[in-house]
């Protein structure tokens, strides 16, 4: 294509996930009986979207000339900051010493926090089993992916990651690296504090002389955790980090508000140091007036009087974790029963089954049935927020059945 630089081309990758949505929604509108497992959006029973209630009163309770305002800053302003430091901390007091800047979604809070972090050519570490879009960021920095298998035979271990920090800490003195916890997406597992503890204590033992480590934290589904008051317990392990440790926290409004179109979140910056606090915050800040410029003000006003009454809130967030919880465990237990294989699961919007040699001829077996599914390298993810839990229960049996018919081909 003439218009472009040609070695940006070669980095495009194609986002499936959408294309299998409206694939989907395609074979719906044909009045077809369709298993929608692909996006992680949340719905009720009856497929419509779930919507927290006291978010939207106070949203639509916004001024319009408000709504229609450029924010007061570009990092979201002074309330808006410290709203999203008591959300997204509660009663971890010592990390409220942190900076915020206002981003379109989580989205943008990692695109944003993968900006200037390393040179171009260098790597970030991701994890084998991931959201396919940390990939297209990556590479849309002029970055590589590095990737590490995140479970064993013997289940989830940190052992890889830290032999793939020590491998690319040889090529370059930052590392950076992206930890989707709790509730990760794809597979619906969350470390816990012990884990996150051990790993700190990695990052400290290489971060000296001269080397840094940066911790991308995205915590998008930090809230549909099964027991909130717990979900922040694993944040107590930032306590240890030593100057040469970095964490971004990158929240989603998109998830925690089901606010998926109003394209509304937040980078959180924490060091043991202000003054690289504020350093990350100032560039931070500087790519968000490069980029989206401001976040929609209407939702930050809205975030503002809502996380002024946190209970009423958290009690739309108990209804919603309850339903995913009952899906989930209606889902595992069938899949169990009729043999299905899966990654180790504790909460979250989705399940990920262990992948047979042709993911993909799985995948396309699967549409023949109306399933429709997210393949992925190393198995295929199930999006239970978006299936009702009829269907969590016929669908098991379903996917198991169809494995076994690709494998009677051979």
């Amino acid at each position: 294509m003439k218009f472009l630089n040609e070695k940006t081309l070669d980095n495009i990758k194609k986002d499936i996930i959408f294309v299998i949505a409206r694939t989907a929604k395609e074979v719906e509108m044909q009045g077809k009986k369709i298993y929608n497992g692909v996006l992680g959006t949340l719905r009720d029973e009856d497929g419509n979207l779930f919507i927290h209630d006291s978010f939207y009163k106070i949203f639509n309770a916004v001024e319009d000339s408000l709504k229609a305002s450029y924010a007061t800053a570009i990092d979201g302003g002074e309330q808006f900051k410290n709203a999203i430091k008591q959300w997204v901390f509660q009663k971890n007091e010592f990390l409220k010493i942190s900076e915020v800047v206002a981003t379109p979604g989580g989205s943008g809070a990692l695109s944003a926090s993968l900006d200037k972090t390393l040179y171009e050519g260098e790597s970030v570490i991701i994890p084998d089993i991931f959201w396919g879009p940390y990939e297209i960021m990556i590479n849309s920095k002029k970055l590589k992916a590095v990737k590490y298998s995140c479970f064993t035979e013997s289940g989830f271990s940190l052992e890889p990651l830290k032999e793939a920090i020590k491998n690319v800490m040889e090529k370059q003195n930052n590392i950076v690296l992206i930890v989707n916890d709790p509730a990760h997406n794809p597979t619906g597992f969350s470390m816990g504090k012990a884990l996150w503890e051990e790993l700190i204590s990695f990052a400290n033992s290489v971060a000296q002389n001269g080397k840094t480590v940066t911790i991308i934290n995205d915590i998008a589904y930090i809230d549909y955790s099964e027991n909130f008051e717990k979900s922040r317990e694993y944040m107590q392990a930032f306590k240890n980090i030593n100057d040469n440790v970095l964490v971004l926290f990158a929240f989603s409004g998109s998830k925690t508000l089901t606010a998926y179109g109003m394209r509304i979140g937040a980078v959180v910056v924490y060091a043991n140091k202000q003054e690289d606090i504020n350093a990350v915050h100032a560039l931070l800040t500087h790519v968000a007036r490069a980029t989206w410029s401001n976040a929609n003000n209407g939702a930050i006003n809205a975030i503002i009087r809502l996380l002024e009454n946190e209970a009423l809130f958290k009690k739309d967030l108990l209804k919603a974790t309850s339903l995913l919880a009952e899906r989930r465990n209606i889902f595992i237990t069938e899949a169990n029963r009729v043999g299905l294989k899966f990654y180790p699961n504790n909460e979250g919007f989705f399940v990920t089954l262990v992948g047979i040699a042709d993911n993909q001829k799985l995948y396309e077996y699967l549409i023949r049935k109306n399933v429709f599914v997210v393949p992925q390298m190393k198995g295929i993810r199930v999006a239970i927020c978006s299936l009702n839990k009829q269907q969590c229960l016929e669908l098991p049996k379903i996917i198991q059945d169809t494995i076994r018919e690709i494998e009677n081909e051979k």
